[in-house]
């Protein structure tokens, strides 16, 4: 039976982007062959939280940004400071090294509470309201009803969520070379 933990080592071990690309897709391949691993993976709950939030991206963002090339590395960091990794850029002489940090637009809780439907049921709406009742100590009972959405109101809360976030950013002291 596969381990159902991810490595903090394997997880911030520098790579190359499609080095890491290739690592996070086969991590998260093997963490689905069992149902602890699925669980953290559809939760975001330990380790599977920094890699599906901040890694994934990261491994985006490299195939992206500098294709398939062995003169980048991406070193993800996971921990408190302003960043989510260190990229060094070998194509130069001395290598440079920047710093990126991983921001998302979400709706909070309920996001996590729609993440929990998915889980249990396997479908949820993407939109509509969230409703929750009891404790977590009396037990939770989650309700997402299929009702429809504006589509330009959806776009709107969207475009709301994102310019949250990079309020939540701003006022931050980030390391020269920081992008965003």
């Amino acid at each position: 039976m596969p381990n159902e933990s991810i490595s903090i080592d394997e997880l911030t071990k520098k790579r190359t982007p499609t080095q890491l690309k290739d690592w996070v897709m086969q991590e998260m391949e093997r963490l689905k062959l069992t149902e602890e691993g699925y669980k953290k993976l559809s939760l975001h709950e330990g380790l599977a939280k920094p890699l599906m939030e901040e890694v994934y991206h990261l491994a985006e963002f490299g195939i992206r940004k500098y294709g398939d090339t062995d003169q980048i590395l991406i070193q993800p960091i996971i921990g408190p400071q302003n960043y989510d990794a260190v990229i060094t850029d070998q194509r130069i002489e001395p290598p440079i090294q920047s710093y990126v940090e991983v921001t998302q637009s979400h709706e909070g809780e309920d996001e996590y509470l729609r993440s929990l439907v998915l889980y249990g049921k396997g479908i949820v709406p993407l939109r509509g309201p969230v409703i929750k009742k009891g404790t977590k100590k009396k037990g939770i009972q989650i309700d997402v009803p299929y009702v429809a959405t504006d589509v330009i109101q959806n776009v709107r809360d969207e475009l709301m969520r994102i310019v949250e976030a990079a309020k939540r950013k701003e006022g931050k002291d980030y390391p020269c070379g920081m992008h965003q």
